[in-house]
């Protein structure tokens, strides 16, 4: 994916509901309805979108009076914002750099010396009475994205394990890990301008919740084959991954795998906490529903 100002907008779209304060499930799932209709308009489908371009549009009418931001909010919502266009943009750039100098053989070196303390890690995410990691909000959205609506804990941490062993034995995957850990680490030093080392890490996981999303509902929007691609449960996975890697490998010396834990702990749950509604929705039926409803106009 190429950053540029539309893919920042989307960021900012997709963030805002996130710091609203005691935003509305209703609108929150509006706003997701609002990309997907970008990326409907983007596939040609332009009917569709205005119909969910319409339902965004009622929402915010209806919920006119929570939608402005106070300053801090403003604020708050810039540096998430900032965070997530400046770990895409290292993101790539790694890629770009991973084939000159051996630097992905020392990378995939480094990431084979953690590998097997990382599933180990992954397997033991089961909460407990004091979930002091705040590993919990990240195994129920890893459990959300792959429609396990049981959410079992022991089950779910089960699977998380079994899924990363198998997907870190892939090439590809296993670059995408390598990147996201490199780019985070730049990111986090780059942020350090505007917050503390952990919440610039936090914002990284962040992107990688929206971005899969935005790559979800290109393939809703896309009607193709490509469509039933788990985008989400991919971007979950190398969340996890990613945490799990910073928490036992902390970037800076002074900064805290505890500390670094937390805030993708928090992050994740006020995404899970804004977006409850939106992740229940189906939104291949809910297209599929509009385009039936414009026909029998």
């Amino acid at each position: 994916m190429v950053l540029d100002q539309h893919l920042i907008d989307i960021f900012e779209d997709m963030t805002r509901p996130m710091v609203i304060p005691s935003c509305p499930q209703e609108l929150a799932a509006a706003y997701m309805g609002m990309v997907l209709a970008e990326r409907l308009s983007l596939a040609g489908r332009n009917a569709v979108a205005n119909a969910f371009v319409e339902i965004f549009n009622a929402a915010q009418k209806d919920f006119r009076d929570v939608t402005a931001l106070s300053r801090g909010a403003w604020q708050q919502g810039d540096m998430l914002v900032r965070g997530q266009w400046l770990f895409t943009t290292a993101h790539e750039l790694v890629h770009a750099l991973l084939h000159h100098a051996n630097f992905l053989d020392q990378l995939d070196d480094e990431l084979g010396r953690v590998q097997s303390q990382v599933l180990i890690e992954l397997g033991n995410w089961v909460p407990a009475a004091n979930d002091s990691l705040k590993r919990e909000p990240i195994l129920r959205f890893f459990a959300y994205a792959h429609g396990d609506r049981t959410q079992e804990p022991r089950q779910t941490a089960s699977a998380l394990t079994e899924m990363a062993s198998v997907r870190l034995s892939e090439p590809r995957f296993r670059q995408e890990v390598i990147c996201d850990w490199l780019a985070a680490r730049a990111t986090a030093a780059e942020m350090l301008h505007w917050t503390p080392y952990p919440i610039g890490l936090a914002t990284c996981g962040l992107a990688l919740i929206h971005l899969a999303t935005i790559k979800q509902l290109d393939s809703y929007a896309a009607e193709s084959a490509a469509a039933s691609t788990d985008h989400l449960g991919e971007g979950a996975l190398r969340l996890a991954i990613l945490r799990t890697l910073l928490y036992l490998r902390p970037p800076d010396p002074e900064s805290s795998g505890h500390l670094i834990s937390r805030a993708f702990g928090d992050v994740t749950s006020a995404y899970l906490e804004t977006y409850a509604m939106a992740l229940r929705i189906t939104w291949r039926s809910a297209i599929d529903e509009i385009v039936e409803a414009l026909a029998r106009r």
